[in-house]
């Protein structure tokens, strides 16, 4: 049986006068949730949290999949290293 995976990040931004995060933009500073979420269980199975300037396509390794998961996810993850 295979498990349905999705896959996704959202970035929350903070003001760099009240927050020392890193910087990803001049004047803003933030971090970004990385979330994989199993379609079958309806809930997030893994989470974890990076600096919002961290590309998506370098987190996908970092969720540890089986062969029997099928992974859904938008081009900001994709990078065709991964893969071969």
């Amino acid at each position: 049986m295979k498990n349905l995976k999705l896959i996704d990040a959202t970035t929350i931004s903070q003001n760099m006068n009240d927050f020392s995060r890193p910087k990803f933009r001049s004047t803003k500073g933030g971090i970004k949730i990385n979330t994989r979420f199993d379609y079958d269980l309806d809930c997030d199975d893994y989470l974890f949290i990076t600096n919002a300037n961290k590309h998506e396509n370098s987190t996908l390794g970092q969720m540890r999949f089986t062969e029997n998961d099928i992974a859904v996810f938008d081009r900001g993850y994709f990078n065709k290293r991964q893969f071969l």
